[in-house]
Parts: C-alpha cells; structure tokens; sequence
C-alpha cells in the first residue's frame, strides 16, 4: 500500500507541473499571436462571446474586414486576454482530467488503463481540432495579419495534446510494468543438508555410528546379502579399513 500512496504522490506532482506548463506556454505563444496579429485599437472578435464570434465573423462588415462600427470597437488587451483565459481553461481542464486518469489507473486492471488513455486521446484530440478550426478561421479571414507567431501557436497547441497523450500512455505502460513485477515477499525455501554419514571403522573402540547404506544408491546392492563392501583409506593416524 505505501508503494501506491507514494506513485499517487508522483503523478499528482508530475502532472500538475506538466500542467501548468502547457498552461504557460499556450498562454505566452496565444498572448504573442493575439499581440502581433491584431494591433491595438482594432476589435476582430465578439467579447461577449468568443467562439460565436468567430463563427459569426463580426470582424468582417460587407467583404471588407477590420471596418468595425465605432460601437464595437474596444482595444484588443480584452480581446487577447480573453482568447488567452479560454484556452487556458480548456487546457488545464484537459490536464486536470490527466492527473486524474493517472491517480485512478494506479488502483485499477490493466483494461481500465488502456481504456483511460483511449478517452484521453479522444478528447486531447476534439480539443485539438476546436483550436485548429479556430486558428483556421482567423487564418482565412485575416490572413494578411497573420506573422509566424501564428504557426507557432498552432505547431506548440498540436505538440502540448501529443504531449499529453505520450505522457498517459507512458504512464500505462509504466503501470503495467510496476503492477506485474512487484509481488509479495515470499516465504524463504530451506533446504535441508544432507544427511550425515558415519563410519566405524575396526580401530575405533566403541559402539559409534555406523555407515547408513540406505542414503547412498552406491553402496545398496551390498545391503540385502550382496558381497561385503570394503575399503582402505590413509590418512592421518595410520590407515584405517573400512567395511560393511
């Protein structure tokens, strides 16, 4: 059970940093394109509403965009703040879920896992397309506003959910490796010693131990009326006979 808390620990961390960074990140790369892309005093997008001011394209008055009544019109730091909180949002709202997942596919089988990063991958991936179709419609409608932070923003918003997505699948794989090698200490096997063997030899007085023949597979066929068996070894002492 610690080995557990201790990876929930691990995984909260982790994916909270992961988190805030792609929150920062998204944050300073839309901020920049919002800044380079629509100077200010000049007002693209419906505050009040942002996607549906996208869709509406209140930006654009009879084919001719950037001519906005004066009753519309506000300076971007609004604008720009609000493209940046929404995103910001919806990534740390992705991220919440990761670290989540995360937390949860510690106490669960290996199914619940794969299916968990599967889930991911399908939002990561719904979330992704939502911010190229809104960087494709201000590409299409202001396209001649558009510098390299644009690009920038949409390759980092595509890398940061792969990101995300590598991260959960590692975190599975991770899992499944943890989860198959850790296994409760096992009893230790003893194993007994040989058994003791005893001769008696002819020059030792006494009623010692004898040869027990049973143990040794060489020495049975002398133990139901086989031929004696004997043997002579020196050693220290003098000779000593050895027989059965």
């Amino acid at each position: 059970m610690v080995w557990k808390v201790e990876r929930v620990k691990r995984c909260a961390i982790g994916s909270t940093v992961v988190g805030l960074t792609g929150v920062v990140l998204l944050g300073i790369s839309f901020g920049t394109t919002s800044w380079l892309t629509f100077p200010p005093g000049h007002f693209y997008l419906k505050t009040h509403s942002l996607f549906m001011g996208l869709f509406r394209d209140r930006a654009c008055v009879n084919g001719q965009c950037g001519t906005v009544p004066e009753t519309e019109m506000r300076t971007n730091t609004q604008t720009d703040w609000n493209i940046v909180l929404a995103l910001m949002c919806t990534t740390l709202s992705v991220t919440l879920m990761a670290a989540a997942m995360n937390i949860v596919i510690i106490f669960m089988p290996k199914k619940v896992c794969t299916l968990s990063a599967g889930l991911f991958w399908c939002l990561a991936g719904v979330m992704n397309m939502l911010s190229v179709i809104i960087f494709w419609h201000l590409f299409e409608h202001y396209q001649h506003r558009m510098s390299w932070s644009y690009w920038l923003s949409m390759i980092s918003t595509i890398i940061f959910y792969i990101i995300g997505f590598m991260l959960a699948l590692f975190g599975c794989c991770h899992h499944w490796t943890t989860r198959s090698s850790i296994r409760e200490p096992e009893d230790p096997i003893i194993v007994a010693p040989p058994p003791v063997v005893a001769y008696r030899s002819e020059s030792e007085a006494g009623d010692g131990p004898r040869y027990d023949f049973t143990s040794d597979p060489d020495m049975q066929p002398y133990a139901f009326g086989g031929k004696p068996y004997s043997s002579t070894r020196s050693g220290v002492g003098g000779s000593h006979t050895y027989q059965i």
